[in-house]
């Protein structure tokens, strides 16, 4: 990659030679008058960035010189050729002297990669010298990079129709970004991105109308920056221009309807117009509404009497624009049009349903009859009448859909002489849709399932356009357009939320007419599911946790679990908890199943598990639990002589335990005697405590009675063949069980 390079003052464009070689030799003396007047680097200069070196020097010689550029981060240095037509001119101190002033501006060809301090070398060489000088400076670590800037737009208005033009100026600090330009023009219309380059970007457009239009410039550049810029525009209106008129027939007589038809030109697309027609007779007529995109217009006139005429057409469009055209034409004297004409329709009807219309008329003359009816929903008829019949017969005419019809009927002699238009008017009236149950598919969902609700409905309308609307039950309302003669419906949804739902269905017509909402029920749950256990068997205890998944946020839920041991809980979780943690405690060693039943409420459904958990209920000897009993003493608050009392009694067990199980499970054996001496001497709380080991004692001396108890009603003070202790209380030590 080469450097670019610039010249400063000349206005063609200078060429950069790459060079092998220039001057044979690096050492080359110094020449008088050939030094560097000016030398800079643009700045600052950042990590990235590709800085301009402008570098000014002075030589009597004329030639061709060399320059050597090392930028000082070690990159290859930069070689090129001066030519002095492009980069050099004569001193201005001195206009006729040898002395030229050479000046370039050079680019770096790559970008700095690393801040720190760098000095650039800048090298010249004529033909037999060389000059040199530095430029030290700060490569700064790299800024962000810049959004551009823009100034305020420029927008010349044409006439509509034509080009009006957007002109924007711009800059961007970061000249390695490219940029794309989007133009919103006021009137609906956007442009797609298109590249710019800065400075400017130019663009036209075309509007349909004439009016006051917000245009909005965005300008993206390659770094994700965006800018706008607004501005509005004023296309100019222009009159619509009225071509050469056409009457048909060309010539006429009077009572003799003639038809005036013309077209017009305006570059305004969307300009609306009104057509005002001066058939040159006292008459007047009604102007005609053309919409946009209308350009022509057809109209026609009866000329009550003979004679010349000029017919004058003028088209004006909405913003007072306005053009006319001329005819001449002569009137021809003529027989007498046909009149007294009688027009008599049966109404109202319903839609689909059928008028009678009948017609009656005179005529001066004996001749054959057209008469041309308009039924008013774009259906016309010609019945033809001989000489001698002035009316038709019962005519009958069917309306597909409802509405406010004019019937219009023109009688026409054999001589082209019309009546003067007559009719009537038919009303239509709308009879609403008529709906069938509607069937839902399934009849119950899940959460995000789609339920599908179809049906049919009847209409007398054969070609009525309908809107379906179903109101979900849960907020949402969808709407459905349905062709003409479409009886069906089908729509779908998925509901978010379990729970019940009527689900409302409605047919509209095109007149508003809405047939009898129809509704049906609907189910909606998802059961919980992903039941997923895990025992933790620590020998008579079962610690169950586990967890499963329910999408009904709001459902709350029963675990209903079976130990396997004849017990069963059923705790109720909160709305949201899915997790369980429960716990239970077996009284012997075995293999239970144990059956866990998840139910959601309100709504019923449930999942399951059963899995089988080994218990291994550890073996307590009946010593185990006299130490157990001993210490539970110990720890009561009771005074002295009595903890004494009652530790000697245990110790008592203790040794009886070598000579069977008498003494444990007899009513008048010392176990006896020490719950009765405890049932009166101890707190209920202190009593509850060791009764409880007192039995499991029982147990585990093989007792066939399952607990030995005092009778808190009839407190003895002392049990034969027992001493009672001392009344008086001693208070208890600190340290154990003390002397026995």
């Amino acid at each position: 990659m080469r450097a670019l390079l610039r010249p400063l003052f000349v206005g063609t464009l200078g060429i950069a030679i790459a060079l092998t070689s220039f001057v044979g030799s690096s050492s080359v003396a110094f020449a008088a008058g050939f030094s560097i007047t000016a030398k800079s680097v643009t700045s600052p200069v950042y990590v990235g960035d590709k800085p301009w070196a402008d570098v000014t020097f002075e030589d009597t010689e004329v030639g061709i010189h060399r320059v050597d550029i090392d930028w000082g981060d070690f990159t290859a240095t930069d070689s090129f050729l001066l030519d002095p037509d492009t980069y050099s001119r004569r001193d201005p101190t001195d206009p006729t002297g040898p002395n030229r002033i050479w000046t370039f501006k050079v680019q770096k060809p790559v970008p700095y990669a690393t801040a720190k301090e760098v000095a650039v070398q800048i090298v010249v060489w004529n033909s037999s010298a060389t000059i040199q000088g530095f430029v030290p400076f700060t490569v700064l670590p790299a800024v962000p990079n810049q959004a551009p800037t823009i100034e305020p737009l420029v927008l010349t208005a044409g006439n509509e129709g034509e080009n009006s033009t957007l002109a924007l100026t711009f800059a961007d600090a970061d000249t390695a970004d490219t940029h794309t330009v989007s133009v919103a023009w006021g009137d609906g219309s956007t442009s797609s991105p298109v590249a710019a380059e800065v400075p400017t970007f130019n663009a036209t457009h075309v509007y349909a109308d004439n009016g006051v239009y917000s245009v909005v410039v965005t300008l993206t550049d390659s770094a994700a920056h965006s800018v706008t810029a607004t501005g509005s525009v004023s296309p100019t209106n222009v009159a619509p221009a009225v071509g050469a008129l056409t009457l048909t027939p060309t010539s006429i007589v009077d009572h003799q309807t003639v038809t005036l038809s013309g077209t017009f030109i305006d570059p305004g697309t969307n300009d609306t117009f009104t057509v005002t027609i001066d058939w040159g007779d006292p008459k007047s007529s009604t102007p005609q509404k053309l919409a946009a995109g209308s350009i022509s217009f057809t109209d026609t006139h009866t000329y009550d009497a003979a004679g010349p005429v000029t017919i004058t057409a003028t088209v004006a469009d909405d913003d007072n624009g306005e053009d006319s055209a001329s005819f001449n034409l002569v009137v021809d004297p003529s027989n007498h049009a046909p009149a007294n004409l009688d027009v008599q329709a049966t109404t109202p009807i319903l839609e689909g349903g059928t008028t009678t219309l009948n017609v009656a008329f005179t005529d001066a003359e004996a001749s054959d009859h057209t008469v041309a009816i308009v039924w008013g929903d774009g259906a016309t008829e010609d019945i033809h009448l001989s000489p001698d019949v002035k009316s038709i017969s019962p005519t009958t005419h069917t309306y597909a859909q409802s509405g406010h019809y004019t019937v219009a009927v023109t009688v026409t002699d054999s001589g082209g002489l019309s009546s003067v238009p007559g009719g009537t008017t038919v009303d239509a009236m709308n009879v609403s849709p008529s709906l069938s149950s509607p069937v839902l598919t399934p009849a119950s969902v899940t959460e995000h399932q789609a339920v599908i609700v179809s049906g049919t409905f009847s209409d007398l309308a054969a070609d009525d356009p309908f809107t379906l609307t179903v109101t979900w039950g849960d907020g949402i309302v969808s709407t459905q357009t349905l062709a003409a003669g479409d009886r069906r419906y089908s729509a779908s949804h998925a509901y978010t939320v379990g729970g019940t739902y009527d689900v409302v269905v409605t047919i509209t017509d095109r007149d508003g007419g809405a047939g009898s909402p129809q509704t049906a029920s609907l189910f909606v749950n998802t059961a919980p599911s992903a039941l997923t256990l895990t025992p933790v068997p620590t020998g008579a205890n079962l610690e169950l946790t586990g967890s499963f998944t329910d999408p009904d946020a709001l459902d709350t839920h029963t675990v209903a679990v079976n130990w396997g041991d004849g017990d069963a809980i059923a705790p109720d979780l909160a709305a949201g908890t899915t997790t369980i943690d429960l716990a239970h405690v077996y009284a012997a060693s075995g293999s239970y199943t144990v059956t866990v039943t998840v139910t959601d409420h309100p709504f019923g459904t449930s999942t399951g598990t059963t899995l089988r958990v080994p218990i291994t209920v550890p073996v307590v000897t009946a010593t185990d639990i006299l130490d157990q009993m001993s210490n539970l003493v110990a720890s009561f608050n009771i005074d002295r002589n009595t903890e004494r009392w009652m530790l000697r009694r245990i110790d008592d067990l203790q040794a009886s335990l070598d000579y069977g199980n008498g003494q444990i499970c007899s009513g008048t054996g010392t176990l006896s005697h020490l719950m009765a001496f405890a049932v009166r001497n101890l707190s209920s709380a202190d009593y509850a405590t060791l009764s409880a080991l007192s039995t499991k004692l029982q147990d585990a001396a093989g007792c066939a009675t399952a607990s030995v108890r005092g009778n808190p009603a009839s407190p003895r003070n002392a049990v034969a063949g027992l001493a009672t202790p001392p009344a008086q209380s001693t208070p208890k030590s600190s340290g154990g069980h003390g002397p026995r």
